[in-house]
Parts: structure tokens; sequence; C-alpha cells
């Protein structure tokens, strides 16, 4: 019996032993902050980590853990010693920066974390190695395009959940197994560099997709369920100032709700991607709702009663109140803006030492009114004393009984919309004095971190509520001045007649010329992402183009004289010899730089300087004879060309434009052919106000499509000729339209119109591509030419007058005969 006692004895003193010992164990929290000192309380990381580390080895059971204070200066890295968890406050306000690597974390057992920090310095983030179980969540790591942010070697049971990872060479490189989920990947080189299995990656934005590294999951972004568009919409990612960098996502980023339902955010059902995802998320503070502002006035000053509904964020504990004014009552109010307000108390009380505004002390007069269509745009000069303005304005001998309400002191111009044309109003302007407050309402988690809305300490400000002290005080009304809307006349005014057709074709698909098109695929479009992203939107929408010409036969033959120059830059750049694909270069860069025109000179020069190289280009390869006669001769020919446009008038809608169009001729002898051309020109300029006698601020466009009708000469003298001028006239069918706001004019007349220029043989630069296009599609010749144009259409005017509505053009282009 007493054994037996003794034993029960002993048994409830090592329970009790036990429980007493279990009790005891606590988790201490130590405190790194730049200033500062205490019991826990360090002022750099490592000091932290090294007091936590004698402590252990000197027998102590508690749980540490090390909390590091938020702050827009940087902490220095740090090399752990223990599987401990080192967190900052927030991952938005808590940096390190120093070190490569910034964080070494080697030989750890279960249990090291790491979370919440912004990195920022270049070089490896974080270097873990022959460790185990280190969990990587809710960091921020931007260590720039020449280094890789985080490297795990021979540590399994990893995790790297909810992090961003932000221009970095390389996010992760690994030869361990890791989950990793939840993250992040923009704009890095590669977001995943691994030798492992990837059975444990998944639920991951990759921005590009491209980047991954690694075979994107169906619940990875991008992906063709749900999100084709992996851009995670961060708030403001580029800012200058490091530290004000912020990955938070904004509205309609895909990366929201979208994330590892086994990691919600705090407080929810739902789990979003990045950094301020899953559960150890910063928190985001509310904006606050509901804001008011009432004012009371005496004898001598004037009192805004502010209040607002308390913050529903946990953590917030104190609130700023942020206010200006209209004129300088808000640098004389009290207390200063922000006032700062302590969680709990939601109203606050702004003193103002006036009771209202003093009328502004100085004039102002009307500087210019531009006549619109149905309106008027008003100018004037800034009066003193001004905190906004009254325009007003009636039609010419009535009171000006309509006004509009302009606020700010340097808002010098308004638009008066809702007029007659062609009556004259007086309009006038008349310089005011307000004292209004706009009042806004932060909440504040951190009160010792300076003033910051919408970072990751404070909310956004708030909906303005706005209280005005008096009244709205008048000064001197400036001297009136008449004016009178018009509608833009445009220039040529041409007579409104006939109508305006223009046609578009599209893609055609045929198995000889398509195996041409497939080759430059393979070699020029899929061994690039731009190359890639096009030939895969056309295999999305190329289908609905066949189908519709499928239906529409007609289409076919006009296609495929569509294809005819990609096909022949197809075969030259595929199989062409380097002088070939360098002429090829040169003509694409000419046509370019003339189509696509600008107004200064120096592209000009640049673009006549392209066509003297493409011409260059040509001359110096050399044209063999051939090596095949062709039995036949060519029949037809087909000239697709661009270039520049002289109007008639040098100030014809801004100068030149560009032109471009396309003609088919057949052959009546080897020297002589009649076709038909067509071409395309349209110009923007500023029109006339006739009544106003003004040259109108509006602009007026001007389209116009020439049909021609031509016969032309070529001096042939044999068939392998390197240089072939030419010469031409005809008759021209001039379509036009004018465009300005309000008024449209379209119209058609005669004209005629003449050509010369040279052909330049390109046979010789590529002596296969030449037999393979004749061979295969029956194209004789392809020459490079240049020619000069004028077109001389006389159009009548709405003045009794006439104008040319044509002019010079200088073009350039490719000319097939088949």
């Amino acid at each position: 019996m007493n054994v037996r006692f003794s034993a029960v004895i002993s048994f409830a003193l090592l329970l009790l032993l036990t429980l007493t010992g279990a009790a005891q164990a606590v988790t201490t929290t130590m405190t790194v902050k730049h200033t500062g000192s205490g019991t826990n309380i360090f002022n750099s990381i490592q000091a932290a980590i090294e007091t936590v580390h004698s402590l252990r080895i000197g027998g102590s059971t508690d749980t540490f853990e090390i909390k590091v204070e938020a702050s827009s200066t940087s902490y220095s890295g740090f090399t752990m010693k223990d599987p401990i968890s080192i967190y900052g406050e927030r991952t938005g306000g808590t940096f390190i920066n120093g070190g490569n690597p910034q964080i070494t974390v080697s030989g750890i057992a279960s249990g090291a974390e790491i979370r919440n920090f912004t990195f920022l310095s270049s070089g490896t983030a974080i270097a873990v190695s022959n460790s185990s179980a280190v969990r990587i969540t809710n960091n921020v790591f931007l260590t720039g395009t020449g280094n890789t942010a985080i490297t795990v070697s021979n540590s399994p049971s990893s995790s790297i959940v909810n992090n961003t990872f932000y221009r970095n060479n390389v996010a992760i490189s690994t030869d361990t197994n890791l989950v990793i989920t939840n993250n992040i990947f923009s704009l890095n080189t590669k977001a995943i560099a691994t030798s492992a299995t990837t059975g444990n990656i998944s639920y991951n934005d990759y921005n590009p997709g491209s980047s991954a590294g690694v075979t994107l999951d169906i619940n990875s972004i991008p992906n063709t369920t749900n999100h084709t568009d992996p851009d995670p919409k961060f708030v403001d990612p580029d800012n200058s100032d490091a530290t004000k960098k912020d990955f938070h996502l904004q509205p309609g980023s895909p990366c929201i709700g979208t994330g590892n339902p086994l990691y919600l955010n705090p407080g929810s059902s739902a789990s979003d991607m990045g950094a301020y995802g899953g559960p150890k998320a910063d928190v985001t503070i509310a904006t606050i709702t509901g804001v008011t502002a009432t004012v009371t006035s005496d004898a001598t000053s004037s009192s805004i009663a502010v209040s607002w509904n308390p913050s529903t964020t946990v953590g917030v504990t104190a609130y700023r109140v942020y206010y200006t004014s209209t004129d300088d009552s808000a640098a004389l109010a009290t207390p200063a803006s922000p006032v700062e307000v302590l969680f709990g108390t939601n109203s606050t009380t702004i003193t103002v030492p006036r009771t209202g505004p003093t009328a502004p002390s100085g004039t102002t007069s009307i500087t210019g009114i531009t006549p619109l269509n149905q309106g008027l745009l008003v100018s004037w000069s800034q009066a003193a004393g001004a905190t906004g303005y009254h325009v007003k304005y009636g039609p010419t001998g009535t009171p000006l009984t309509n006004t509009i309400t302009v606020d700010g002191a340097t808002t010098l111009s308004t638009t008066i919309t809702g007029l007659a044309n062609l009556t004259t109003y007086d309009v006038a302007v008349v310089p005011v004095a307000e004292t209004k407050f706009s009042v806004s309402v932060t909440a504040v988690v951190d009160r010792a971190i300076s003033s910051n809305p919408g970072g990751s300490n404070e909310s956004p400000k708030s909906t303005p509520a706005t209280a005005q002290i008096g009244s709205t005080i008048e000064g001197s009304q400036s001297a009136v001045v008449p004016a009178m809307p018009e509608a833009t006349t445009p220039t040529p005014n041409l007579k409104n007649e006939g109508c305006f057709i223009a046609t578009a074709a599209f893609g055609f698909y045929s198995a000889p010329q398509v195996q041409a098109l497939r080759d430059f695929r393979d070699r020029f479009l899929m061994t690039n992402a731009p190359g890639r992203a096009f030939v895969a939107w056309y295999y999305h929408y190329g289908p609905i183009g066949a189908h519709f010409i499928n239906t529409h036969p007609w289409l076919k033959a006009p296609v495929r004289v569509a294809l005819f120059p990609l096909i022949v830059m197809s075969l030259v750049l595929t199989g062409g010899s380097l002088a070939a694909k360098l002429a090829v270069l040169f003509l694409v860069t000419a046509l370019s730089a003339l189509i696509w025109r600008r107004k200064n000179l120096q592209l000009r020069n640049a673009a006549v300087a392209s066509v003297l190289l493409a011409a260059l280009a040509c001359l110096v390869a050399p044209v063999p004879a051939q090596a095949e006669t062709r039995p036949d001769r060519p029949h037809w020919s087909l000239e697709l060309k661009g270039g520049e446009s002289f109007p008639s008038r040098s100030n014809f809608f801004g100068g030149n434009q560009a032109e471009y169009g396309a003609a088919l001729a057949y052959k009546l002898h080897r020297t002589v052919e009649v076709g038909l051309e067509a071409s395309y020109l349209r110009g923007t300029g500023n029109g006339r106000l006739l009544a106003n006698n003004l040259e109108s601020s509006e602009q007026v466009t001007y389209e116009r499509v020439p049909l021609d009708l031509f016969v032309l000469g070529r001096l042939v003298l044999n068939e392998d000729q390197l240089l072939v001028p030419y010469a031409g006239v005809g008759y021209t069918r001039l379509f036009y339209r004018e465009n300005a706001p309000g008024v449209t004019v379209k119209g058609s007349v005669n004209g005629f119109h003449a050509r010369g220029g040279v052909q330049i043989l390109l046979d010789g630069l590529e002596r296969d591509a030449s037999l393979s296009l004749y061979k295969e599609f029956g194209i004789h010749h392809t020459y490079l030419f240049v020619e000069g144009k004028y077109l001389d259409a006389r159009a009548d005017t709405s003045d009794g007058g006439s104008v040319n509505a044509g002019g010079t053009s200088v073009l350039g282009g490719l000319l097939f005969e088949f």
C-alpha cells in the first residue's frame, strides 16, 4: 500500500512540475528600433539575434521573436542563428538595405521565419542553405535587374508564400522542392530557376507569363480560363523614392481574390496574391467616411466643427484632419493642419480668426475671346485678392443674366457653350472672393510616423467636406467685350456634292503562298516574344477572316494581290543573300519614314537618306544574266506605293501630308501600258471664321481619293535592264470630303495628272528568289521605283471661285510584273 501511495505521489509531483514548467514557458518579443533603449530593446537586428542566441544557449525555454519597428531609415542585414520569427512592423514601412546576401539562413532547424520586410539593396536578399522548414512570407523584393532575390539550397520543407518580386533578375533560385504559392512575379527576367520538381508551385502571378521559368498551373496567372492579362496593377511601383513605392493592388487587379484558399487574408474568406495578401499581411487601413464640416461665427472669429465616422480598422491609434482654404485663412487657423485626434474621439474644431472674406483688391480684364461652333473661349487676367471669377454674358443689348462660376485664383479661362452661331454676345468677367475650407480625415496606425496619406501607415484622405465662412464678395467688373460664335468653315470651302467611297480588304490563306509565310513565321516570329504574341493573335482571329473570305469568293483575287509584297519579303528574308536583306531593310525604312511623316526636317532628311541607301544597295548589286529563259512575257503590273504629297497651296492644312496607294496596269506592249490607280490622302489644319475674318482654332480634316486612268511609257530595251525610266499622263476623278465642327462637305471633280520616274530592277539581288516567284506565282520581275506626280483638279468654292484640290507628290514603292 505504501509503495502504491508513493508511486501516486511521485506521479502527481511530476505532473505538477510539468504543468508548472509549461505555464512558465512564454513568448518573449525583442524590439528593434533605430533609437531608444530599455529592456529587450535593441538598435540593430543582429544585436537582438545575438542576445536571443545567448539566452537559448544558457538554457532559456522561452519562445523568442524579433519585431523590427517601421521606419523610413533602412536596417542592415543579418545572419540568423536560431529558429525564431523575425518580422517587420509593416511590409511597406520596414526596409532592409545592406549586405550581400542581406539575410543569411544556414544550418537552422525547423521554425525560422522572415516576413513583412521590403528589401532594397543590390545583391541577393535572402540566402538559405542546409536548413529546414524556413518560411519567407509577405515581403517585397527590389534587388535590381542584375541580382537574384532568394537562393535556396538543400533546405527541404521550406516555403515562399505571399511575396512580391519586382524588377529582379531571378526572383527565386532553388535546388530544393519548395512550396511557392500566392506570389507575384512582375517584370523579372526569370521568376523561378529550379532543378527540383515543381509540384508545389501554384497560385502565382507571372507578369509576363513567358518569364515564369516553370510550367504554369491552371490556378496561376495568366491562364486561359479567367485571366489572360497578368499585370497585377500595383498602386505606385515606380516611385523615384524607394521608400514610397506602393505594391498594394488596385481595384481590378487579377491577383485580388484569386490566391491559394489555404492562405486567407486576415479576417476574410478571400485570398489575395502578393505581399499584402494571406494571413500575415499588413492590415489595410479603411478610408474614413461620413465627414461633415459645420461653420459658426461670432463678431470676430469663426469655428468649423468637423466630425466623422469611427474607423473599423484594427490597430488605428489616431486620426489626422487635413484642411485647406481658397484664401489665406488656413494659414491663420488653429490648430495647424493636420490636426491629430486620438482614437476614440470622432470630432474636432478648427478656429479661424475672421468672419468672411475681403473684396478682391485688384481688377481683371478680358485678354481674348476665341469664336467656337456654338460657343466662346474666354480668357482674362488675374486679379489680386481674387479666389475665383464670375463670367457673365448675354445677347448684345440685353442684361448679362447668365453666369459661369470659375473656382481658383489662377484659373483664367473657360468655355461658354450652348450659344447661337452668328449672334453677337456681350461678355464680362468679375473677380470674386470666398473663404471656403476643404476638410479631409485619415486614420493612422503609428502616430510617430510622419504624414503620408494613402501609405502603409495611414489611410487615404476621405472625401472632402466643404465649409464656407461668410458670403461671396464680388469685385469690379471688367469691360464688356462683344463676340460672335461661328461654325468653322473648311479651307478651301468646296461645294457639297456627290459621295465619298472607302474600301478595305482583309487577310487570305492559300497553300503555296502561306508556305513562304510559314517559313518567315518560324524563323523571324516564333524566335521572339513580340513575334509569338502576334502569331497567337493571328491564330485567334485568323480563322474568322478566313471564314469570311471563303463565304465571299470575290474577295480572293484582291487579297492575293495584297499579299504579294509580303510573300516577296518572306522569300528574300528566309532565302536571300545579305545584300537582298539589306535592300529590303532600307526599303521598309524609307517607306515607313515617308508614310509616318513628321513635322521636323531631320526625320524627312532621314527618309530621303533611307531612299538613297535603298537605291544604292540595288545599284551596287550585280544583275547577272538569267539562269533560265522565261518563255512568256509579262502582261500585267501591280504597284504598291507611298510617299509625301505637297498641296497646291503651302498653307493647305498644315503643309505636307502622307499619301499612299496602288495601281494595276495591262501591258499593250512591252513599253506601253494602260491602267487604273487609286490613292488616299488625309490632312488636318485650321479652317476660317469668315464672319470674324479670322483663322479658326478648331481643326478641319480633308480627305482626298483620286482615281486615275493612265497611259504610261517605259523605256525597256532588254529584260535584264537595271534602270528603267518611265513617264505617263491620264484622266483623274478626284473624290474629296471636308469635316469641320458641325459641317461636312463632300464631292468629286475632274482633272488630269502627269508622272515620271525611274524603276530599279531587283531580280539580281537574289536570283533564286526571283525564279521561285516566277515558277510559283508567275511574277516575272520585281522593281523598286521612285516617281514624281502632278495632279490638277479644279474644285469650285462656295464664294464662286475655284482652287486646285490636287498638288505634287513624291512617291516610292514596289512594282511586280506578272
